[in-house]
């Protein structure tokens, strides 16, 4: 695999790739109305061709990291990844490392902004759980500022950056062992959203799964829904409502399996005992 160069991109380099002095590009970094909008237009071109971005904190902090890093979270509203980084602050701070939360809700843009400040921020690291198909780009920014990030739960293909979370797959077929070991056989998947790596992984485990007990996968029983209790229920009703309803669901998380069981009781069914 090929390792991307962690060099920080410099004033210097953009000055350079742009034909002009360091304070001129300086004079643009700050939007100065003493450049012309011819060299402004170049020395921006060059920005953007080298990755580099402006970095407000540079004239405190030439000689040192800050002590704070970036937590990009995919939805804060999900119970899980609050208690995730309240785990990871707590973690930091005995590091003695200030952490900023930020909430991308599963919004591609809204995460490639983030990331952004965060670099002009000079954080000394990033945990990124992933959103949207931008993410590789937005590692490849951070790599190029050399800062080093970590991604949390969800990963990157062909990203040389590291990875914590749980095994998706493995911890799928688990789920079907046990609800085979239950008598079950007609068992329907309700994963999260596709391009997920999670959900894909997660939706590989079931297949697997249903394969290593030799069981069908019976038309409709595999659904996706987003990561919401809500949409889970509806999901599930639909499920329940088909004429040959599954003897057990295995959900994408928690969460949707809390819908799942709202459902269940919507229709005065008891969860674990008709379903």
């Amino acid at each position: 695999m090929e390792r991307r160069s962690t060099r920080r991109i410099k004033l210097d380099d953009v000055a350079k790739h742009a034909g002009v002095s360091r304070a001129t590009a300086s004079l643009v970094v700050r939007n100065s109305n003493l450049i012309t909008p011819e060299t402004h237009e170049r020395v921006r071109a060059s920005m953007k061709a080298l990755g580099y971005i402006y970095n407000q904190s540079a004239g405190s902090l030439r000689s040192q990291k800050t002590k704070t890093l970036g937590m990009v979270i995919a939805d804060i509203s999900n119970p899980f990844y609050a208690q995730l980084a309240s785990g990871i602050e707590w973690a930091c701070y005995q590091q003695d490392f200030m952490t900023i939360f930020a909430d991308s809700a599963e919004d591609g843009e809204r995460q490639r902004m983030i990331i952004e400040r965060l670099i002009q921020h000079n954080v000394a690291g990033v945990f990124l759980s992933a959103s949207g198909d931008r993410s590789a780009d937005d590692l490849v920014a951070l790599g190029t500022a050399g800062i080093p990030a970590v991604q949390i739960m969800r990963h990157v293909e062909r990203q040389n950056v590291p990875y914590v979370g749980p095994d998706n797959i493995a911890g799928i077929q688990l789920g079907i062992d046990h609800v085979v070991s239950l008598g079950k056989r007609n068992i329907a998947f309700i994963g999260g959203p596709p391009g997920k790596s999670s959900s894909e992984e997660r939706l590989h485990g079931f297949k697997k799964g249903m394969s290593k007990h030799k069981l069908k996968v019976r038309k409709g029983f595999i659904q996706s829904s987003a990561i919401s209790r809500h949409e889970a229920m509806n999901v599930t009703l639909a499920l329940l409502n088909l004429p040959e309803r599954p003897d057990a669901i295995i959900c994408y998380n928690d969460l949707m399996a809390f819908g799942a069981m709202l459902a269940m009781q919507r229709l005065g069914m008891t969860p674990g005992k008709h379903v």
